[in-house]
């Protein structure tokens, strides 16, 4: 036993534990001030709080991992309805959601608006977003749900950073074309806005051809020739009054000029709506112009309703298309909002001092070993030859020296031929 321990206190491992107690005082001394130095960092170092929210694309969360976050069982409502609309997708949606939620888009519209440039001490762009994408973590779970967590210099700060976060992620999944129904929703507002002109060019066509033929209705024509049969009724009427009144009065006569006077108005007011000439005030177009202002008025009204009815159908169609998007569409819906934590998770004060206080008792022990292997190799046999190695590098690597090979070659002696 004796001769046991005799040969244990002659190895290196006995001496650098001899040497560790040599120094107890002086590593606790090291490892005080490294406490007290990270003490004093995490006084003086910029705080951060972190905010996470739960986000979940519809259509991608089975009715098991819904039903476990729940803790309950969703088979039994709606006949397993719900199973079904829980698991229609396979799983691209929320992967393109991921992936635009933590791209360059969403991240360099956060550090605009929140002037992160300045505050992180960069230089450009690509520094800062090397720096803040340190603070963001977005995680996808088993569940299919997304994690979002954020940190920033105070707790309203990251909540409102992660709730921009999830409003940028929309609009991007909003614009980028990620579904057949938006390819055709695309196409379609395009032909919706070329029949919406289509229209209008028609209606004001139609609006300048009323305004300049005085044709408003296509049933204003009947009026007009029920209003000339009346006209012309009125006429014979008068014209067979003048008659009688001439057979048995003198021309002289005011039943006889009365009765004149009445024929000439209704012969040239008939006159005047049948032919459009003279000076009378009139609403309706003339009568010998009125079919050609009819057919062209059909003409015109037929381009309109064609129009009209294409406008309609692409307008259904439209709608149509954007209900299937809004189906088909990844996005970003909320199921825990952005929840700021109780503690900063920066810096953790406790947690620091430990690992600094442990770290620099490593590594005084490592300093220690060092010495120690150091000590006994140049008491080794082989001591000698270190010692000549390391004075010929520093004799080597001094500025001004003279090279020893060459100042070797000038001692030898000179000899002759």
């Amino acid at each position: 036993m004796s001769e046991s321990i005799r040969e244990f206190r002659d190895t290196f491992a006995a001496a650098v534990i001899r040497s560790i107690a040599r120094n107890a005082r002086k590593i606790l001394v090291f490892c005080l001030l490294a406490a007290v130095g990270a003490s004093v960092y995490t006084l003086a170092a910029k705080k951060l709080w972190a905010s996470w929210a739960v986000l979940m694309v519809p259509g991608q969360q089975s009715s098991m991992g819904l039903g476990g976050i729940l803790g309950m069982d969703l088979s039994g409502f709606g006949g397993g309805m719900l199973d079904d609309l829980m698991g229609q997708s396979s799983g691209t949606d929320i992967t393109i959601a991921q992936q635009v939620l933590g791209s360059r888009l969403v991240m360099e519209r956060l550090i605009i608006k929140y002037d992160l440039i300045q505050r992180l001490n960069a230089p450009n762009m690509e520094r800062t977003l090397e720096r803040f994408v340190k603070r963001v973590s977005i995680t996808l779970t088993p569940e299919s749900l997304l994690l979002v967590s954020v940190k920033g210099e105070s707790r309203q700060e990251s909540a409102a950073m992660v709730q921009d976060m999830i409003n940028f992620a929309n609009q991007e999944l909003s614009r980028i074309v990620t579904s057949r129904a938006r390819r055709a929703r695309i196409e379609a507002e395009r032909s919706f806005a070329v029949a919406a002109d289509s229209l209008y060019r028609a209606n004001a066509r139609l609006e300048r051809f009323r305004s300049e033929s005085g044709l408003l209705i296509p049933e204003q024509g009947g009026i007009l020739i029920s209003m000339l049969s009346e006209m012309q009724r009125e006429l014979v009427l008068a014209g067979s009054e003048l008659t009688s009144i001439s057979a048995g009065v003198s021309s002289r006569s005011s039943s006889w000029a009365r009765a004149s006077a009445r024929y000439e108005y209704l012969r040239e007011a008939v006159h005047e709506r049948i032919t459009g000439e003279g000076d009378g005030l009139t609403v309706f177009p003339p009568m010998d112009s009125l079919p050609s202002m009819i057919r062209q008025y059909e003409e015109l009204f037929l381009e309109v309703e064609t129009r009209r009815m294409v406008f309609m159908l692409l307008r259904h169609e439209l709608e149509t298309l954007r209900l299937e998007e809004a189906k088909e569409s990844p996005t970003l819906e909320v199921l825990v909002p952005p929840t700021p934590a109780h503690e900063r998770v920066f810096p953790r004060r406790t947690v620091l001092v430990i690992m600094i206080t442990f770290l620099s008792f490593v590594l005084a022990v490592a300093w220690i070993i060092t010495l120690e292997w150091y000590k006994a190799l140049m008491e080794s046999g082989n001591g000698s030859f270190w010692r000549e190695t390391w004075g010929t590098m520093m004799a080597q690597l001094r500025p001004g020296s003279p090279n020893p090979a060459r100042r070797k070659r000038e001692r030898l002696p000179e000899t002759g031929d």
